[in-house]
């Protein structure tokens, strides 16, 4: 009866790490994004789909897709006539920069 309290008790807490790492990461990337959008209201640009969508492509990063999410980012921005430099700082903050 012990063992089976035991096994209950271990398979729960693994069930529990698992569902918190997502939770984890998706509030970081959140974080970054909303960095990132309130940078750019701060600056006098109109916060719409298309803007929270760079901010979006800017906040997933590691690796390879973090540099493909800066550039996403960075393109739908300028796209929107966002200023270069103003892109480059947003984009920056919702990959986790600032």
């Amino acid at each position: 009866m012990r063992r089976t309290w035991k096994r209950a008790a271990t398979a729960a807490g693994v069930t529990l790490a698992a569902a918190a790492i997502p939770l984890t990461v998706a509030t970081s990337a959140q974080a970054d994004q909303m960095q990132c959008l309130n940078y750019l209201k701060a600056h006098g640009y109109v916060v719409g789909s298309g803007v929270e969508r760079g901010c979006s492509a800017g906040s997933h990063s590691g690796g390879v897709a973090g540099i493909g999410g800066y550039a996403g980012c960075y393109s739908d921005l300028q796209i929107l006539h966002v200023k270069s430099n103003d892109a480059a700082e947003a984009c920056a903050l919702a990959r986790g920069d600032g």
